[in-house]
């Protein structure tokens, strides 16, 4: 009897030794060697973690976490801000930020959203002084009001109920109605001067997948109106929202997918002088950053990779991957390394190579309409 105590002790014992675990934190997806002082959040780390290689996976990793990062390429922490409840994001241009785009993060609690700033600071954006509308729409995320991507002189167009287009002051709260569409938005960018405002309408009263593009002036004026420019596969009746964006003050590029011509997903490059539109293929995850990925997250196969983003530069060689798991990965092809920076999704990179990740509860996935 007395072996067979023995023998069982030291069967349990190297049980855990070759788990690795000795505490409840085996269950988090993370991995069940996370500091357990500091275990309460997967990829959160308040405390900014050090590195000796890319090879580590985060330090601290507490659970759960929902908000939005602000991380180095090397996955540390430079800010993070708790925000409960969110779901989209879309990057938006502030003419008095000189270091990139910042984030427009929209909530299902009914508050206004917030601009997140790479400088660290948060702002509300102010009420803007409007009649509530007669009819409106919500979208598939509960919200119920779109704005612009681009702030220029305190100056925002937004459509409220997905139907009403109004330029908005963002300090005196003061609203100009411009435009009214027949039928929901799925979209809004502004140019770079915040002259035009491009639009995405539903084209049929089915709200299906096809839109419209309109472009205005600054007075509401129609300067353009292109039927069935850009296509997204989608259920009939359901308001998703569509990216688009300006590349120039001549130039919108909109979202298109191959339900129609049997391509795959892209983009369509339309200018407003001219008649055609040029297609661009979406980007694929490189094959060496694929290796480089399937040699540390132990990815089996392309459709493990569900969303990635890659950095500005020539070259940078980095790209922050999402993962069907949702773990995010940052891969350096220049280094040939790569690191677990979290759980969420990478919304996008900053002009100085930091990461924009984002964490919402499970019931309420990440959305982000930025291109």
């Amino acid at each position: 009897m007395k072996k067979a105590i023995i023998a069982l002790t030291l069967l349990l014992m190297l049980t855990i030794a070759a788990s690795g675990c000795t505490s409840p934190a085996a269950n988090h997806s993370e991995g069940c060697c996370a500091n357990p002082v500091s275990q309460t959040a997967l990829g959160q780390y308040r405390d900014a973690a050090v590195f000796s290689n890319l090879e580590q996976d985060p330090i601290g990793v507490r659970e759960p976490f929902y908000g939005v990062r602000l991380l180095n390429r090397d996955g540390t922490t430079v800010q993070e801000w708790p925000l409960d409840s969110l779901t989209s994001y879309q990057p938006v241009w502030d003419d008095e930020e000189e270091n990139g785009p910042g984030m427009l993060v929209y909530s299902l609690s009914g508050r206004l959203p917030s601009i997140l700033q790479q400088n660290g600071s948060l702002s509300v954006l102010s009420q803007p002084k409007w009649a509530p509308p007669q009819v409106e729409f919500t979208n598939d995320f509960g919200l119920n009001v779109q704005y612009a991507d681009r702030l220029v002189r305190n100056e925002i167009y937004a459509v409220n109920g997905h139907l009403k287009l109004y330029r908005v002051n963002t300090r005196s709260g003061v609203s100009q109605e411009l435009y009214e569409s027949a039928r929901p938005v799925y979209g809004i960018a502004a140019s770079p001067d915040n002259d035009r405002v491009a639009l995405l309408v539903a084209s049929d009263d089915t709200f299906g997948p096809d839109a419209d593009l309109i472009v205005l002036d600054r007075d509401g004026h129609k300067l353009l109106h292109r039927p069935r420019a850009s296509y997204l596969s989608h259920s009939d009746g359901f308001l998703f929202i569509y990216p688009l964006a300006w590349n120039d003050n001549e130039t919108v590029t909109v979202p298109v997918d191959g339900y129609k011509e049997g391509r795959i997903r892209g983009v369509l490059h339309i200018r407003l002088n001219r008649e055609g539109a040029s297609y661009e293929a979406d980007p694929k995850l490189p094959a060496a950053a694929r290796r480089i990925l399937a040699q540390h997250a132990r990815v089996a196969k392309e459709t493990d990779i569900t969303s990635f983003t890659a950095a500005s530069g020539n070259p940078s060689g980095l790209y922050a991957v999402q993962l069907a798991n949702r773990d995010v990965w940052i891969v350096d092809i220049l280094k040939g390394k790569a690191l677990k920076a979290g759980v969420g999704y990478p919304l996008r990179w900053t002009r100085d190579n930091r990461l924009w990740l984002a964490a919402n509860r499970s019931e309420l996935p990440v959305y982000y309409s930025g291109m």
